[in-house]
């Protein structure tokens, strides 16, 4: 399983944020949103917007934001780098 996360890890960064996360946070249609397109590649990346932070601690808020994120499209975070996050199947 860490070999997968590695090599994902490496693919991710050629590629650019699929889905974008605004002030209107996130909701069902968001995570079928997610969903639909994990089926078709195996890695994803969500960028975050900061009308959407509420808090003054960022990396906490986005670490929170990734966990629920995964949690309801049965997802795994490989990892969360500014407003960035990288997901990726279980």
């Amino acid at each position: 399983m860490v070999k997968k996360t590695k090599i994902a890890q490496k693919e991710s960064q050629q590629i650019k944020p699929a889905i974008q996360i605004g002030k209107n946070g996130i909701d069902e249609n968001t995570i079928n949103h997610i969903k639909t397109i994990i089926d078709k590649k195996k890695v994803i990346k969500v960028k975050v917007l900061n009308s959407a932070l509420t808090t003054e601690d960022k990396g906490a808020e986005m670490k929170t934001i990734a966990l629920k994120i995964a949690d309801e499209a049965k997802l795994k975070v490989i990892r969360v780098v500014g407003n960035v996050i990288t997901l990726m199947k279980k």
